[in-house]
């Protein structure tokens, strides 16, 4: 772990680059991250320091994340970044942590990413689920005051149980009474008709939802169907800030509108934020590249290579010089402000 790092630097990751609804939601978010590597190469953000960045595709299946981390690890990287996914981070973060490889910036907001002692190797990349659930609860006893009915639609994963175990525990302080609590499998692709009938039954106040990639899309879509037979039931839609992509929520049309989510980053979809310059760079790099077409849904992989970089050029400028160990280190004492965060997001 001490060992100096010199010329190149070998970045390992892992993404669900095929294999049905997760590719189609996280594929590009690689392709993102591939970008700004690239651009950080090109642009020699790192003086004479080589970015060597390898992806490893885990159909979003944790059972084939540990061979794609091993083969990578085999092929000598250095160091793992934005591997995406609650199951697969757990699925390889054991043998990373004993064998001192530094795995930053887990895309999920699992609270597991914050347990330093046990795990000084790993680190996250989003807010807490956690918090992010206390938000929406929240705000659903602010506007109901005198108590709401609230259903749950999650994603029957780590991801969705992270989500409605963090709401559960504030429920009863909050005067909210869960009526119904409906679930759909990560890789299932069918549209939650039956799941959203049982919901429309309870006639809840709000809904709060934490479903996967496309899966966003046709929650909202069933859930405008119930509400079109339902005469006079229109519940406050909560929906995880992983579904507030402007690739999704533009795919789903009016079904979209009117919903609460959450964001810590600039909207790259929206026209107003793509005539700032650092995001109007961003599709500049993205159309050369040929990939105008991901260019929104990638965004979230352009940022975390750009906290990567900062992480891997403070640990250039450590007393020790780059090693896995000074990376590590860094990413845990550091503090920056992206070109892409909302005023006054720090990281």
């Amino acid at each position: 772990a001490d060992a100096p790092i010199e010329g190149t630097l070998k970045i390992g990751s892992v993404f669900p680059l095929t294999g049905g609804v997760a590719a189609s939601a996280f594929a590009p978010i690689a392709a993102g991250l591939k970008a700004y590597i690239d651009y950080a190469n090109e642009k020699g953000l790192l003086g004479d320091l080589e970015l060597d960045l390898q992806l490893a595709d885990d159909q979003y299946n944790a059972e084939l994340t540990s061979g794609a981390v091993a083969s990578l690890m085999e092929a000598d990287v250095d160091m793992f970044t934005a591997i995406v996914g609650t199951p697969s981070n757990l699925a390889v973060r054991d043998t990373l942590n004993d064998n001192c490889y530094p795995q930053l910036l887990a895309l999920t907001g699992s609270p597991d990413w914050a347990e330093p002692v046990d795990y000084p190797w790993t680190t996250g990349a989003l807010t807490s689920y956690t918090v992010e659930s206390k938000i929406y609860a929240g705000n659903i006893a602010e506007q109901f005051p005198d108590g709401a009915k609230v259903a749950l639609f999650h994603v029957n994963n780590e991801f969705g149980q992270v989500f409605v175990d963090a709401f559960n525990e504030l429920a009863d302080d909050y005067g909210i009474d869960i009526v119904a609590d409906q679930t759909i499998e990560a890789i299932d692709q069918t549209p939650p008709t039956a799941q959203l009938t049982n919901i429309a039954a309870e006639a809840p106040d709000a809904i709060m939802a934490a479903p996967l990639g496309a899966q966003c899309i046709s929650f909202l879509t069933e859930l405008a169907n119930a509400k079109a037979v339902n005469a006079g039931w229109d519940p406050k839609v909560y929906i995880s800030s992983t579904c507030a992509l402007g690739l999704i929520l533009d795919v789903t049309g009016p079904a979209a509108d009117g919903l609460y989510t959450s964001a810590n980053g600039y909207d790259f979809g929206d026209p107003a934020n793509q005539e700032m310059p650092q995001i109007a760079e961003f599709f500049d790099v993205m159309e050369a590249r040929g990939e105008s077409e991901l260019a929104i849904s990638a965004a979230a992989g352009w940022w975390a290579g750009e906290i990567t970089v900062a992480i891997i050029k403070q640990a250039m400028n450590s007393p020790e010089g780059l090693t896995r160990a000074s990376i590590i280190n860094a990413a845990r004492n550091f503090e920056y402000v992206s070109n892409y965060a909302l005023p006054g997001v720090v990281f």
